[in-house]
């Protein structure tokens, strides 16, 4: 599999963001208040960022119906209805904070405890079952079949949610440290070599590993959700490298002109969602929103808010075209109405 770079660095072409008319106006007013003055109630009215409900989220899922989200102050697993955000239920109470892992079935849940992940809850509309599989070094999950995988040693096993039955998956020589996978054929482990060097591979369905990227130093990686294509970012432990665009079926790599961690973007089905650095460099932290074309890989801006947010955990809800994601300057769940043009 090639890993060559195809093409050079890309030059961002700052957009303004490409909205329907009846959102051009309120943009303007919205988000550049200098260049047509409006009041801050006029402003804070044609915000298409809205927050969603009046609790701080730890993670969330999207799903056709409804809306999941883990209560960062309580631990609780909460319901928040989709047409009135306000309207919000308990299903499951916990003292802690866990990772938690959404597979497509909305009737289950997934929750690993910390720090060792040496135990999950697995919950079915509600009820609990804990799952005890000792201390294990990385875990994701193939959120189509329902199936946990986890790393023991240099091992890796499986868990099928549905039948409650833990099994080998395959073995490797490898020193892997993470695992991630989409489905079952979409699974992905970086490893570390005896050169010190840190690689990617991908696992076929037959059990064979193919590597698909070596290199020096740290990076961060994610798969998007159509499953053809990997992102990639180098990282230092504090910054990050330009992203990376990998071609799962034809091998390319392409270096974006973006410098973003790969787990701040989202797939909405015809172009790749990330946030990123403001674009004009006011070096405050927050973000801007940008948009990459997968194809060719040409990045450009989406919009800039004015507000302050840190964006994580994006996830693009196809049912109501909105953006979803988590403030982290402020820890509310926010979305992005009907700008996604889908």
């Amino acid at each position: 599999m090639a890993t060559g770079l195809i093409g050079g660095y890309l030059s961002i072409d700052i957009l303004e963001a490409r909205l329907t008319s009846s959102f051009t106006s309120s943009l303007l007013n919205g988000f550049y208040p200098n260049s047509n003055p409006a009041t801050k109630e006029n402003i804070e009215d044609k915000d298409p960022i809205r927050r969603v409900a009046d609790f701080k989220v730890f993670s969330f899922k999207i799903y056709t119906d409804k809306i999941f989200a883990i209560n960062k102050n309580t631990g609780e697993l909460m319901d928040i209805d989709r047409d009135n955000n306000n309207n919000t239920q308990v299903i499951f109470k916990t003292n802690n904070l866990f990772d938690i892992f959404w597979p497509k079935d909305e009737s289950y849940q997934v929750l690993s405890r910390q720090p060792a992940n040496s135990s999950f809850f697995i919950l079915k509309n509600g009820v609990s079952k804990d799952i005890e599989i000792g201390p294990i070094r990385s875990v994701s999950l193939d959120d189509v079949n329902n199936i946990l995988l986890f790393v023991k040693g240099s091992d890796i096993y499986s868990y099928d949610i549905n039948n409650n039955q833990i099994k080998e998956f395959t073995k490797t020589r490898l020193e892997i440290e993470t695992i991630f996978s989409k489905d079952k054929d979409n699974i992905f482990i970086k490893s570390r070599g005896t050169d010190g060097k840190n690689n990617l591979h991908k696992l076929s369905t037959d059990g064979k590993i193919i590597k698909i990227l070596e290199r020096e130093g740290q990076t961060r990686e994610e798969i998007t959700s159509n499953k053809k294509y990997l992102l990639v970012a180098p990282y230092d432990g504090d910054t990050y490298g330009n992203l990376e665009l990998i071609n799962l079926e034809s091998g390319w790599i392409k270096k974006l002109d973006l410098k973003t961690s790969p787990d701040k973007c989202a797939w909405s089905e015809l172009r790749i969602i990330c946030a990123g650095p403001r674009s004009e460099g006011a070096g405050d932290g927050f973000n801007d929103i940008y948009s990459i074309d997968p194809k060719d890989g040409k990045v450009s801006v989406l919009l800039k808010p004015e507000g302050k947010y840190l964006i994580k955990k994006p996830e693009v809800d196809t049912k109501s075209k909105d953006l979803f994601f988590i403030n982290d300057f402020d820890s509310y769940l926010y979305k992005l109405e009907g700008l996604m043009n889908l």
